[in-house]
Order: C-alpha cells, then structure tokens, then sequence
C-alpha cells in the first residue's frame, strides 16, 4: 500500500524530538520507528544512544535505518497488540492515503504506559513529489486525533508549517472513532474524509499541466503563477 517513506527529517524534527525525549523515555524499551530509511537525517542515533533495549526501523525497501521491510498498513497484524514500548514516526503521516489506518496501527502496536512521537506537515507546504503527497495536519487535528492519549508535548514548527506530538497510552485507553474527521486535502484543497482514485487522477492532470505552463514561461512569472495555480 506504500504507505513508507525515506526518512526526511529536517533540522527542527530532529532537535524537538531530541530535547523531548528523555533516558527515562527510552533506556531499556522496545522500540519501532516506521517509516525509517535514511536519506538525510533520522533521529535514530540520536534515540539509540539513550540506550532502547531494542530499535526496529520499517520501511518499504531495504537501506540504511531499515532493519524490517515492512509496510505500515501491516504493523498490526506483523507484530501483533502491545508490543512496543515507543512508536517513531517522522514525516510520513502526510504520504498516507488511508492515514486513519496508520494511526490506529500506532496505537494498537503501542503498550499501556507507551509512548508515541510523531512529526508531519501542516497547510502552507507545497506538494511532496515524491513520494506521492495527500493531508495537511493542523494543531486541533492533533488534538482530535490523540485525544485517546496522553499529550504530553504538542508543538509547532517555527521554521515550516508542521507539528510535534509526544503522547502517551494510557491505562483506561479507548480508541477514538475517527471515521468522520477529515484533513486538508492537498489533492483538492479542501477538507476531506478520504482521498478517491478520482482525487488522485484529477490531481495528476492538473500537476502535469501546471508543470507544463511553468516550463513555457520566462522564469520571473513561474514563481507567482506556481503560488497562484496550487492555492
């Protein structure tokens, strides 16, 4: 379902997950980062060196970061309820098409007492090329999304629009029905509950011709029309 990406952190994703996460956080845990081929940067040394008990990266393909090739949609049935003290997840909740999926496999993966650490993008970032781009998350997003957990830091990124959450599981935990929240939807521009073949095939042809027409302009036009085409 390709729901992995390469890990693309960037310099604010690694500096708040490093002052947010503690020893206490990750000495003697187990821990899943999904999502974790490093293409340039990863907070795994970072977390590895606060000494888990173990550190399994998923992704898609085999590279380095990647210990397990594993798609995201799978975690559930691949590792079964409870099985992970931490769950990493940097940049990839944007590229997931069915992202209710993914977040409940967070969750379900994730032990009583566990800690969840995500980063993704908010509205205001321009579509991904690659890998293929769906939802822009804002704070009261978040705030839905997890209100099954324990927020224990939520916070903005100050440099690109995006978002920081550090929750945690708690003892009495009942999954939040999220079947009728909906995102920013990059492909139409508007909220949406699911992203259709349809969304994907309009896009597609609306990206090509946009491309088109900027390739045909002098460059000092290509910059405003571009703003003014995907807005």
């Amino acid at each position: 379902m390709l729901y992995q990406k390469a890990s693309l952190c960037s310099q604010w994703d690694l500096q708040v997950v490093a002052s947010a996460v503690t020893a206490h956080d990750i000495a003697g845990k187990r821990v899943l980062e999904v999502g974790a081929l490093n293409v340039n940067g990863t907070v795994r040394p970072g977390i590895e060196t606060l000494r888990p008990a173990e550190y399994i990266g998923i992704d898609l393909r085999p590279g380095p970061g990647v210990d397990l090739v594993c798609d995201a949609a799978e975690i559930d049935r691949r590792f079964g309820p409870d099985a992970f003290d931490v769950v990493i997840s940097t940049e990839l909740l944007e590229h997931a098409r069915e992202w209710k999926k993914i977040v409940h496999n967070f969750k379900y993966v994730l032990r009583t007492g566990g800690l969840l650490i995500v980063t993704t993008r908010s509205y205001g970032v321009d579509f991904h090329r690659q890998p293929f781009d769906f939802w822009r998350y804002e704070k009261s997003d978040f705030d839905l999304i997890f209100s099954d957990l324990q927020i224990e830091d939520l916070q903005l990124d100050p440099t690109d629009p995006g978002l920081f959450i550090k929750a945690r599981k708690p003892d009495n935990y009942v999954e939040r029905d999220l079947s009728d929240h909906g995102l920013y939807s990059i492909l139409r521009q508007r909220k949406k509950r699911e992203a259709t073949d349809l969304d994907i095939v309009l896009f597609k042809c609306r990206y090509r011709c946009i491309r088109l027409l900027m390739d045909l302009l002098p460059k000092r036009y290509r910059r405003a029309v571009h703003e003014g085409l995907l807005r």
